[in-house]
């Protein structure tokens, strides 16, 4: 699965779009960036796992994990809020 985020990083309100294409789930970030992560959806809201990277402008970006929603039947998310461990 490739996974395309509206930004070069992830926060609230950021637009993510899902597209079926092989094993695994590849983030691409829209600065070019690409990063391996873990998307899973359950009916209108969906977690994305997101490691560790650095971003084309070379800004060092925890790993984070956020809950989407659905915003679309064509594959269009939307991050919700962060998930915080504990």
């Amino acid at each position: 699965m490739k996974v395309l985020i509206g930004d070069s990083h992830c926060y609230p309100g950021c637009p993510v779009t899902m597209r079926d294409e092989g094993k695994g789930t590849l983030l691409e970030f829209n600065d070019g960036t690409v990063a391996l992560g873990d998307f899973h959806a359950d009916g209108e809201e969906g977690v994305l796992a997101v490691p560790a990277y650095e971003t084309a402008r070379g800004r060092k970006i925890d790993a984070k994990t956020w809950r989407l929603g659905r915003v679309g039947d064509d594959g269009s998310w939307r991050i919700k809020a962060r998930i915080f461990p504990g």
